[in-house]
């Protein structure tokens, strides 16, 4: 396959699917300001559609929360219904009302605003291209209810410079973006609730080829404890493992003022079948995101952190997602 036909491959990949169901587009950003102090951001955009008579009603929904090294957290949600000629099939470019990311790998822009901050940058891949189809827990019931996982592409090596701006202040950020679309295809009929929890973990070493993403399904029932460990190396090749044991343990959890609900944070990720051992910490503690207007307030973990350990006997360490929401 030659370098065009690759490079048409994956951008593609990166486009609208149609269908019943939800496109997920996702941007986590570790990087530095000018001053060397570690400013990072997660950014989702999220379009399900619906089959509604003869056509799909689609709705929007996007995400950012930013961190600030262990002082700032701001995070805010944007939300609405798909207007005409605002969603392509040809290219990504889609406008929202407080955010616009368009662009392919060679050139991917995201300008989106909150209340207290907003960021502007661009991505690209530096080096080697380095992308894979990780997998998702295929567990028969965790998928029947909730859908089924039919594109999950990760671009995990991209260069990402611009300005993230907090409180008013702007910093010059340079770093590294993790890139993700995924497109959850919904099951016939009404969805129904899970009594369960996903964890997502997006690790990026500091001085690995390597790279990590974790998935744990976990049944607050104990029927089951699924996993999904996938390792990217810098060429782009991939392996994933299921795993259907305890991966994911706490010593402690913390509790949060907003909605009441507990998270596992510090926690641990055990992973004997690939030598993987290590543990977690959150840059703030308080990195939830809930609706502050809401009487009844339902809240999920989305921060960034640090992860220190080892990895086939050599310590590891680096930056990381948090992701943990019960569905």
């Amino acid at each position: 396959m030659s370098d065009a036909e690759l490079m048409t491959l994956d951008n593609d990949a990166l486009l609208f699917t149609s269908g019943r169901g939800r496109n997920t587009w996702s941007i986590y950003f570790f990087g530095k300001d000018e001053d060397n102090i570690p400013i990072s951001f997660i950014f989702h955009l999220n379009i399900s559609s619906l089959p509604l008579g003869f056509r799909y009603m689609r709705m929007f929904d996007t995400l950012l929360t930013i961190t600030y090294d262990d002082e700032e957290y701001l995070f805010e949600r944007d939300f609405g219904e798909v207007k005409k000629k605002q969603l392509h099939a040809d290219r990504l470019e889609f406008p929202a009302n407080t955010s616009s990311i368009k662009g392919d790998f060679e050139l991917l822009d995201l300008v989106a605003y909150i209340t207290g901050g907003n960021v502007d940058v661009a991505m690209n891949f530096i080096g080697e291209r380095q992308y894979a189809y990780p997998s998702y827990p295929s567990n028969d019931l965790f998928v029947s209810k909730r859908g089924e996982m039919k594109e999950y592409l990760a671009a995990t090596n991209m260069d990402c410079q611009g300005v993230v701006a907090i409180n008013g202040v702007s910093h010059n950020v340079v770093g590294t973006s993790w890139v993700e679309k995924k497109y959850l295809q919904f099951p016939k009929g009404r969805q129904k609730s899970v009594d369960a929890r996903l964890c997502k973990l997006t690790m990026l070493p500091d001085n690995k080829e390597e790279k990590f993403t974790l998935v744990n399904a976990l049944s607050k029932k104990g029927t089951y404890d699924d996993s999904v460990f996938t390792i990217i190396d810098l060429g782009g090749e991939y392996e994933s493992i299921e795993l259907d044991e305890k991966t994911i343990t706490a010593d402690s959890e913390w509790l949060s003022d907003n909605t009441g609900n507990a998270y596992p944070i510090p926690l641990s990720v055990d992973i004997p079948e690939k030598d993987f051992y290590v543990t977690i910490t959150p840059d703030i503690f308080d990195q939830e995101v809930y609706s502050p207007y809401v009487r009844d307030r339902v809240g999920e973990y989305l921060g960034t952190g640090t992860f220190d350990g080892t990895y086939k006997g050599a310590p590891v360490s680096g930056r990381c997602a948090i992701e943990i929401a019960d569905l």
